[in-house]
């Protein structure tokens, strides 16, 4: 008898190995498929070699992060372009090279990214509407060197004056747990770009937010 229990044991692991493999080579072949059958309407960009389509490149991204680097820099010569393409399992991923080609990538809009949330809850947290504008209007980024694309003024750079407080001021008291020794409207780069707060504590209204 207990002979006969091992056997079935061995060979209902064997059947659950079986189903499991078959399922995920099924799932490779569904996706390869899909992506034969429906061809992209527009010329797309040089794709990373892989051994295993969906797969290869997926382990190698996520076990051998500096051997996936050489490889699409090798990728990024042979190929002379600018932009590659992998699968990160299913999904399509878009690597991209040079600052002409990435500064657009990193382009400050307000109707996406963290800055639009952040616009959006100014209001409900009572910053003075003039202030408010001066976020909207800021297209220069966040970087010390402002955005070639960008018309706006050195002296009203807010976001970049905003990240300079958060980075310069608020991460160091932090990391230090001590206050800084300077306080930001004493930085000259922060100085004029937003208007002196009232001396009154932030009502801040917790259910306009949601």
């Amino acid at each position: 008898m207990d002979n006969l229990w091992i056997i079935a044991r061995e060979a209902s692991l064997l059947l659950t190995n079986t189903i499991i493999i078959t399922g995920l080579v099924f799932t490779v072949i569904l996706l390869l498929l899909r992506n034969w059958a429906s061809p992209p309407s527009e010329p797309q960009p040089p794709s990373l070699p892989e051994t295993i389509p969906f797969i290869s490149n997926t382990i190698l991204s996520l076990t051998d992060l500096p051997a996936f680097t050489s490889k699409v820099a090798r990728t990024f010569r042979q190929t002379n372009s600018n932009v590659l393409t992998y699968h990160l399992g299913p999904k399509k991923v878009y690597l991209v090279q040079g600052p002409d080609n990435v500064a657009p990538l990193l382009r400050v809009t307000n109707d996406g990214g963290s800055e639009a949330f952040i616009v959006g809850i100014l209001g409900p947290l009572e910053m003075d509407k003039k202030d408010i504008a001066k976020f909207k209007r800021d297209t220069s980024s966040r970087l010390k060197k402002k955005a070639p694309w960008s018309d706006t003024p050195e002296g009203e750079r807010v976001w970049y004056g905003l990240h300079k407080v958060y980075e310069d001021y608020m991460t160091r008291t932090m990391l230090d747990g001590k206050p800084s020794d300077r306080a930001p409207r004493d930085d000259p780069t922060y100085a004029g770009t937003i208007a002196t707060p009232p001396d009154r504590e932030m009502k801040v209204r917790w259910k306009r937010l949601w």
